[in-house]
């Protein structure tokens, strides 16, 4: 630990060429820590380091194989869904998003998801979208519950399963995602996927309003001060927001 401080030190202080030996003498005894830090340099370091994206390419590949740090994979998947520093590969990302999955990172399942809803790695797959979505969301990855709910709700990727949706929407509410605050109230307004409560709509759009959400506080504001029957919306519930995960250095 020492040693590797002293790179990250040496690092700070822009002394580049101690930085890159001390990161290479641990990465080459099998320090996972040390080859994150030296894909992260090589693709985002300033210039007097002497970036070089394809050998950055190598460090992340070669810790999420040998060292197996999922932070690793999903940088690297980042990189190339992307396309910042490594040439864009959408279809190569999915599978580092996958690897990263493997590997303890609830958050790439919703990637993997994205990437099968968008389409931007091949054809559109709404089946293996909400497929991944419940891999995150049951890895308990708010954005992944979010968007599971969404799926299900709408009937996207499979049979509607309104229960389901609320079930995984306030997961993801419970969990701390604001969006999920705000349609986890809507679906209690509206009877989705169980019977109305009120008492409990206005709980959510309140926590949900109170974090800043507008379209909460909006939907606050218009509630029945009493209970009421609620009126059928003419649209779907909100659309999902893609999550990214951005490359850190640690």
């Amino acid at each position: 630990d020492a040693e590797f401080e002293q790179a990250n030190a040496a690092f700070e202080r822009n002394d580049y060429a101690a930085a890159r030996r001390g990161w290479e003498a641990l990465a080459g005894r099998g320090d996972g820590r040390a080859m994150l830090k030296l894909g992260w340099a090589e693709l985002n370091a300033p210039a007097a380091w002497g970036p070089d994206a394809a050998r950055g390419r190598q460090w992340y590949e070669r810790c999420a194989r040998e060292a197996r740090l999922a932070l690793c994979a999903s940088n690297l998947a980042w990189e190339l869904a992307n396309g910042s520093h490594l040439p864009r590969d959408v279809a190569a990302a999915r599978g580092w998003y996958e690897q990263a999955f493997a590997l303890g990172q609830p958050s790439a399942a919703n990637e993997v998801g994205l990437i099968h809803l968008q389409g931007t790695g091949g054809a559109v797959d709404e089946a293996q979208a909400r497929a991944w979505f419940r891999k995150g969301a049951d890895a308990r990855d708010p954005q992944a519950g979010y968007n599971l709910g969404i799926m299900l709700a709408n009937g996207r990727g499979g049979a509607k399963d309104e229960a389901g949706a609320l079930s995984a929407t306030r997961a993801a509410a419970e969990a701390g995602h604001v969006d999920a605050m705000n349609n986890t109230a809507w679906f209690l307004q509206n009877g989705v996927g169980g019977p109305v409560d009120l008492a409990a709509a206005r709980s959510w759009y309140a926590r949900a309003a109170d974090a800043g959400h507008v379209a909460a506080k909006a939907n606050l504001a218009a509630m029945p001060p009493a209970p009421a029957t609620p009126v059928a919306p003419s649209a779907p519930t909100p659309a999902a927001a893609p999550a990214r995960v951005v490359p850190s250095p640690a």
